[in-house]
């Protein structure tokens, strides 16, 4: 994990996302959820690669998805697959299921402290030690 924002449940995740990818210059990988036209086209005047995947829209005016969007989400889902490890390991092996504290500061600091040692676990299994 390189970059994270811990934010209050009432901010949506999409607004984050926007600050933590503007110096971005190669790929954003992200969920269906932050899926939107503008958010996809501003990315590409930047030269990104938006890795976002398409949502799959249930309304009665507009079908599935096409062939190209399926491949796309399949391509999609195997590199979010690695970027979502680390939190599947802050909740499991860490047990970082819900907030300890009072107030959005000392979460945050908690939060830290749980990704620094995350990282560090993740760097002795990366060395072999």
């Amino acid at each position: 994990m390189t970059d994270w924002r811990f934010t209050t449940g009432k901010e949506h995740d999409g607004r984050s996302l926007d600050e933590m990818t503007r110096h971005e210059t190669t790929m954003v990988v992200a969920d269906a959820m932050y899926d939107s036209r503008a958010r996809r086209e501003g990315l590409r005047a930047r030269g990104v690669v938006d890795a976002i995947a398409y949502q799959r829209r249930r309304w009665k005016t507009k079908k599935g998805l096409t062939v190209e969007q399926e491949r796309w989400n399949h391509w999609v889902k195997r590199i979010r697959a690695v970027g979502e490890h680390p939190f599947a390991m802050l909740k499991q092996q860490l047990g970082y299921r819900r907030v300890r504290y009072r107030g959005l500061a000392r979460n945050a600091f908690d939060f830290c402290l749980t990704v620094t040692a995350a990282n560090l676990k993740r760097s002795l299994h990366l060395l072999g030690a």
